[in-house]
């Protein structure tokens, strides 16, 4: 099913991101953005998974897919003050890329 693809590969993406913030300076607050933005995808994903209408459902991935936007803006802030290179964060923005093409489909067909 796709969607439990696009919910490990979320869960993937949040993997990814706990990794890369431990490079952030201590106290950062992007850190605690970068977390919560990255988890809730994967989130939001299962919770459509349950959902109980068809529009609970699209509300839900369309969410998900607004946190997909959240984890790459902060990655590039990080990129522009130097906090990461942008070789670091390539691994977590293709999981990004991934996620939302699966998640366009997804709407797409509802």
């Amino acid at each position: 099913m796709t969607n439990s693809i696009v919910r490990e590969k979320a869960m993937n993406l949040s993997v990814e991101v706990h990794r890369l913030v431990k490079n952030l300076p201590a106290e950062e607050v992007l850190e605690e953005m970068l977390i919560h933005s990255a988890a809730d995808v994967a989130v939001k994903i299962s919770q459509a998974e349950s959902a109980s209408t068809a529009e609970e459902r699209i509300d839900l991935l369309v969410a998900a897919r607004g946190k997909i936007a959240a984890v790459e803006t902060q990655l590039s802030i990080c990129v522009r003050v130097n906090f990461l290179e942008e070789a670091q964060i390539e691994a977590a923005v293709n999981l990004c890329a991934e996620v939302r093409k699966i998640l366009d489909s997804e709407l797409d067909e509802a």
